[in-house]
């Protein structure tokens, strides 16, 4: 599948991922309390790294993290599908850079496909799966 050209989305479709996108930046503001709006409480989600998947209160706690603080990110949309007015599913790549505690600057990117749930006018995340990508060495050597 290839990169979606903005210009080709529908109204339904653009208003869903400008969604996405208001949700990084909440993430990176540390606006928790939008994003709680957002996640339906019966939320399932799964992260490719993880063994399990996880419920609402899992990604919320992992977003407010203090220990990580989302520094700026890059949204890429592969795919948007709106199913019948009622169910959303967005397919995208991701690239970022976080904080730790320590200050540490890392650079992650990955892949992401959020479904969503429109009820009373609005879009609620339902579903995500989707992850970091394993981080590739090329050469080890220059850091011993």
């Amino acid at each position: 599948m290839k990169h979606l050209n903005k210009k080709d989305l529908s109204v339904e479709e653009q208003v869903l991922w400008n969604l996405v996108g208001e949700l990084w930046d909440c993430s990176m503001n540390r606006d928790f309390q939008t994003i709680k709006k957002y996640i339906h409480q019966n939320y399932r989600g799964w992260d490719s790294n993880m063994l399990l998947p996880h419920d609402r209160k899992y990604v919320i706690q992992s977003i407010a993290d203090p220990a990580i603080h989302l520094l700026e990110y890059k949204l890429d949309p592969i795919g948007i599908s709106v199913y019948d007015h009622l169910v959303g599913i967005v397919n995208y790549r991701y690239s970022a850079q976080i904080s730790d505690q320590m200050k540490n600057i890392r650079a992650i990117k990955g892949r992401c496909t959020e479904v969503y749930l429109h009820r009373n006018s609005k879009w609620m995340l339902i579903g995500v799966h989707g992850g970091s990508d394993p981080l590739k060495v090329i050469s080890a050597a220059e850091i011993y």
